[in-house]
């Protein structure tokens, strides 16, 4: 990323969105590979290779559970989806100013569908975002495919509720899963296309 000489290992993101040929990404600066990202201006060239995994199902009526930056996926998925209106999102964050892109996932999704939590009450619910999906689960028994992607801690706690129901559920944020593929990764960044910010 950018001009500099520190030995950056490639890192995975998902796309929050896409539009003709170009690709929109969420990324936090929280280190110094995130950081040289978010620095980089329209016209820097940078290398992207992917796509890689696998994409949520179609699945109608799907349940979608974001912590923080995991949103990203999820958000693709939604605005992808046939019948975005029967999805029903639980996102949860910290603070308010974690919980990103509220005014995107209002346009795509009926209010009534939309359950934001804060950990310190600053929007929405207050706690976190398991609360308010045990109550849904709760007072809508069945089994329905529910897609997640967070932190750890997040996901072992949506998996223990909704136990039989997941569909399929994603995790976010092991440096230790990316580094143990960085040899491969660099070995395939060779073939990898060059992108220009816009």
């Amino acid at each position: 990323a950018g001009s500099t000489h520190h030995p950056i290992l490639p890192r995975p993101f998902s796309v929050l969105y896409a539009e003709g040929s170009t690709l929109h990404l969420l990324v936090k600066a929280v280190g110094e590979g995130t950081r040289l990202i978010t620095e980089m201006a329209e016209g820097d060239a940078n290398q992207l290779m992917g796509p890689l995994g696998n994409e949520f199902p179609a699945a109608p009526g799907a349940v979608l559970v974001a912590g923080g930056y995991g949103m990203a996926p999820l958000y693709f998925y939604a605005r992808r989806h046939p019948d975005p209106k029967a999805l029903h999102l639980f996102y949860g964050a910290r603070t308010a100013e974690h919980l990103l892109l509220q005014d995107r996932w209002r346009a795509l999704l009926p209010e009534a569908n939309l359950h934001f939590v804060t950990e310190d009450g600053s929007d929405g619910e207050r706690g976190l975002v398991t609360l308010p999906l045990e109550r849904f689960m709760k007072e809508r028994p069945g089994t329905r495919p529910v897609l997640a992607c967070g932190p750890t801690p997040m996901m072992k706690a949506v998996y223990a509720l909704a136990g039989a129901a997941i569909a399929i559920a994603i995790a976010v944020g092991h440096c230790a899963t990316a580094a143990a593929q960085a040899r491969e990764l660099q070995r395939r960044l060779e073939a990898a296309t060059r992108v220009e910010c816009k």
